[in-house]
C-alpha cells in the first residue's frame, strides 16, 4: 500500500510517527511527502537523526502539480494528512504577517492562505483524491475540533486525535448549534484517540541510560502551565522534609541530556498534565527506568487504560502522599511495576503501534462514504455561519 503524508509547515511529531511507525511495516510500500523543504518534526532528543532511522525527505513531492497527478494515477492507495493550528479565512493583517515570518525562517516556499497546512489540500484535491481514504492525525494539546477542520472531519475516514473529551459532544460545543444533532453522531464516530507515545528506536536508545543505583527518591521538573503544577514544588517540599525522602527538584530549565540523567536517577518521576493531559514525560519516564507518578486522566486516554492503577494518583492530590510512600518505599513493586510498564508501552505507546491503526483505518476504507463528503447528501451541509 502507498501512501501520500502532508506534513504541517510548523513543529508536528505526528511526522517522524508515520514515518518512523511504518518504516517496518511490510503492508506499506512507498510514502510520498508534500510538501517539500520543511523540517517539522520535533526532535525532542536531538538523537532521532542518529538512530536506524529513514530519512525524514524521502520521496517528497515538488510541486502541487505533481501531487494531484499522483493521485489521479492510481499509484497512491491512502493519505495521511497532520493537522495543525491553521484558518482557512483570512484576517486583516494575517497575511503580510505570516508572509514576513517565513521569510525570516526561510521555512515554506508557499504564499498562499490555503498552502498554510499541508491537510488543508484535502480540501482542494476532491477532484484527484477520487476513492482514495484519507485519515487525519491531530496531535494539538486543545480537546476541542475547530470549527475550520470539520470539512477535514467531514472528508476522512478515520481522525486520530490527541486530547480527547470523554464527552465526544465536547468537541464540537463552541459552534455545535451550527451542526445537526445526527452529523455531530457521524462525525463523533470517526475520531479516535492516539497518545503521544514514543519512537520504537528511541525508547530501547532510553532504556540503556537506566541505573540501577538511584541518587533521589522522587523528581520533577516542569513549568507551572496547570493548575495542577502550581504548588507542586511546595508539595513535594513539605512531603520529602516530613517523610525523609530525598527530593530532586530541578530549579529552571534542564538540558535534555541532563533531565534524562536525573529521571534515570530517581526511583520515582512525577509526571503531572501541562498543556494536555498527555506529556511526554509519561513515556520517558518508563523508557528511563523510573516509576511515573501521573495524575489520573482528565481526557478519554484510551491508550493508558491498559497501565498498571498503582501509577495514578487522584486529581486532587487526595492519595498522592500514600502511593508516594508505598513506592519508594517498596523496591520489589518497583521492579515489578517496571516490567509491567515496559509491557505496556510496547503494546500501547510504541509509534509503530500507532501507525499500524493508521494503516488499519485507512485499509479498512478503501472509498470514503459519499455523505463524507459536503454537498454530497443535504444532511451533510456546510456549516452555515451567523451573521
Amino acid at each position: 500500500m502507498n501512501l501520500l503524508l502532508l506534513r504541517p509547515n510548523t513543529a508536528n511529531f505526528a511526522v517522524p510517527m508515520i514515518l518512523n511507525g511504518l518504516r517496518n511495516d511490510r503492508r506499506v510500500g512507498t510514502i510520498y511527502q508534500f510538501p517539500r523543504g520543511i523540517r517539522e518534526f520535533e526532535d525532542r532528543s536531538r538523537m532521532l537523526p542518529n538512530l536506524a532511522s529513514p530519512s525524514y525527505d524521502d520521496h517528497l513531492i515538488a510541486s502541487e502539480r505533481e501531487a494531484r497527478r499522483l493521485l489521479k494515477s492510481g499509484a497512491i492507495q491512502g493519505v495521511v494528512a497532520t493537522n495543525r493550528y491553521f484558518d482557512l479565512r483570512p484576517r486583516p493583517g494575517r497575511r503580510l504577517r505570516d508572509t514576513l515570518q517565513r521569510l525570516a525562517k526561510h521555512a515554506f516556499p508557499f504564499s498562499s492562505r490555503r498552502r498554510d497546512i499541508g491537510a488543508t489540500f484535502l480540501l482542494h484535491w476532491r477532484d484527484a483524491r477520487r476513492n482514495i481514504p484519507v485519515a487525519i492525525v491531530d496531535c494539538r494539546d486543545n480537546f476541542t475540533i475547530r470549527e475550520e477542520d470539520v470539512e477535514l472531519l467531514r472528508l476522512c475516514c478515520a481522525y486520530f486525535k490527541r486530547e480527547l473529551p470523554f464527552n465526544r459532544f465536547n468537541l464540537f460545543r463552541p459552534y455545535a448549534e451550527r451542526l445537526s444533532r445526527a452529523e455531530i453522531l457521524d462525525l463523533s464516530a470517526k475520531v479516535r484517540p492516539i497518545p503521544l507515545g514514543v519512537d520504537d528506536a528511541l525508547f530501547e536508545a532510553w532504556a540503556r541510560e537506566r541505573r540501577a543505583e538511584k541518587a533521589s527518591d522522587l523528581f520533577w521538573s516542569g513549568k507551572p502551565n496547570a493548575s495542577q503544577r502550581l504548588d507542586l514544588p511546595e508539595r513535594l517540599r513539605e512531603i520529602a522534609a516530613r517523610r525523609g525522602l530525598r527530593l530532586d527538584l530541578a530549579d529552571g530549565r534542564l538540558s535534555f541530556e541532563e533531565y534524562r540523567r536525573r529521571i534515570a536517577s530517581s526511583k520515582i518521576c512525577v509526571s503531572v498534565e501541562g498543556a494536555g493531559w498527555d506529556c511526554y514525560r509519561h513515556a520517558e519516564a518508563i523508557a528511563l527506568g523510573s516509576i511515573p507518578m501521573i495524575n489520573e486522566p482528565t481526557v478519554d486516554a484510551a491508550a493508558w487504560r491498559a497501565a498498571p492503577r498503582e501509577i495514578f494518583f487522584r486529581n486532587d492530590f487526595s492519595d498522592f502522599e500514600e502511593k508516594l510512600l508505598v513506592l519508594t518505599s517498596n523496591d520489589r513493586l518497583r521492579e515489578e511495576l517496571q516490567t509491567r510498564l515496559d509491557a505496556f508501552a510496547r503494546a500501547h505507546l510504541f509509534w509503530s503501534r500507532h501507525a499500524g491503526r493508521v494503516l488499519e483505518a485507512l485499509r479498512a476504507s478503501s472509498a470514503p462514504r459519499p455523505a463524507q463528503i459536503p454537498g454530497a447528501d443535504q444532511r451533510k451541509r456546510p456549516i452555515q455561519h451567523v451573521g
